[in-house]
C-alpha cells in the first residue's frame, strides 16, 4: 500500500517537472520573438533620426509618449453624380481601379440627346442658309440665328454630359449602378477616395489630451499591429476642438503608405509624443497661491 502511495506522489511529482519545463521554454521563445519598444534617454530626436531608430524594431524614440490608435481612412471622398439622368450604357471602371483626372467613368445612352443635337444642328445650318440668301442685312434673321446656335450649343453640351469622366486621381471604392439601370443627377454613381496621402483618424483619451501639443511640429507614429517593422511617420493635420461622448478627442493625420500592404479602415496603433508630466512650461499661465 505505501509502494502504491510512493508511486503515486513520485508520478504528480514528475508531471509537475515536465510543466515547469514546458512553460519556462516557452517563455524564453516568446522572449525571443516579441519585440519590446523602450523609452529612449536623451535629448529630442529629430525626425531622420526617429526614423533610423523606429527601423532597428526596438525603440519608441520618445522620452514621453501616449499610446492610442488609429483607423486608416482616404484623405478626400470624392461623390460622382451624373448631369444628365438616362439609361447607363456602359461602366469603364471597376472597384478597386486607380483613376486620373480625365479617365472615362461611365457612359449615358445618349440616343436621344444625339437626335435633339442632330436637329438643332440642322435648324442652325437652315437659318445660316437662309441669310445669305437675303439680298440685303436682316437683323430679325440674324437674331434668329444666334438663338439657335445657343439652342445647339446648349443640346451638344448635353450630348456630351452623357460621358462622365473623373475629376480627381484616386482609388474607385464603390460603384452604385450597372448597366441598362436608369441614374438621375441625384444619385452618387460612383465613389473615389484620394489615397496618396492617406489619412489615420485618432481618438485620444481625454485624460491625455493635456500631454500633447497639437501643432505642426508634433511628432507621432503609426504602426502594423502585428508587425511592428510596418511602420509610418504621421503628419499633424487636423484637430476636433470638441470631445465626444465617449470621451475622446478626435485627431486626424496624414502618412505615405509606401508599398506597405495596408488597407482603407485598418487598425494601427499610435504613438504620440507628449511633455514630460512634471512639466508644465508650456502653459501661460501660473497658480498664485494666496
Amino acid at each position: 500500500m505505501k509502494l502504491k502511495q510512493v508511486l503515486i506522489i513520485s508520478g504528480i511529482a514528475f508531471q509537475g517537472v515536465i510543466l515547469s519545463v514546458t512553460l519556462y521554454f516557452l517563455h524564453e521563445v516568446n522572449q525571443k520573438e516579441e519585440i519590446v519598444f523602450e523609452e529612449c534617454s536623451g535629448e529630442l530626436m529629430s525626425q531622420a533620426e526617429v526614423t533610423q531608430v523606429v527601423e532597428k524594431g526596438s525603440k519608441i524614440p520618445f522620452m514621453h509618449y501616449v499610446t492610442t490608435s488609429g483607423k486608416v481612412l482616404c484623405s478626400n471622398y470624392i461623390k460622382v453624380n451624373p448631369k444628365k439622368e438616362g439609361i447607363v450604357q456602359n461602366i469603364f471602371i471597376k472597384e478597386g481601379d486607380i483613376v486620373k483626372i480625365g479617365d472615362e467613368l461611365l457612359q449615358i445612352d445618349p440616343e436621344m440627346l444625339t437626335y435633339t443635337y442632330q436637329e438643332k444642328a440642322i435648324d442652325y445650318e437652315v437659318a445660316l442658309a437662309e441669310l445669305k440668301l437675303c439680298e440685303h442685312e436682316n437683323e430679325f434673321l440674324k437674331s434668329v440665328i444666334r438663338k439657335k446656335e445657343i439652342v445647339m450649343h446648349a443640346a451638344e453640351k448635353a450630348l456630351q454630359d452623357c460621358k462622365i469622366t473623373s475629376f480627381a486621381e484616386g482609388r474607385v471604392l464603390k460603384v452604385n449602378v450597372h448597366p441598362g439601370e436608369y441614374i438621375s443627377p441625384n444619385e452618387e454613381a460612383i465613389l473615389i477616395g484620394v489615397d496618396n496621402p492617406l489619412h489615420l483618424k485618432v481618438l485620444l483619451d481625454e485624460n491625455d489630451v493635456w500631454k500633447i501639443n497639437p501643432t505642426k511640429n508634433m511628432r507621432a507614429l503609426a504602426f502594423h499591429r502585428t508587425n511592428p517593422t510596418i511602420h509610418f511617420v504621421l503628419d499633424f493635420v487636423a484637430l476636433n476642438h470638441s470631445i465626444d461622448p465617449s470621451n475622446k478627442l478626435e485627431m486626424i493625420f496624414s502618412f505615405d503608405k509606401g508599398k506597405a500592404p495596408l488597407y482603407l479602415d485598418q487598425t494601427l496603433d499610435v504613438y504620440i509624443e507628449s511633455i514630460s508630466p512634471q512639466d508644465a512650461s508650456y502653459l501661460d499661465y501660473e497658480f498664485k497661491q494666496k
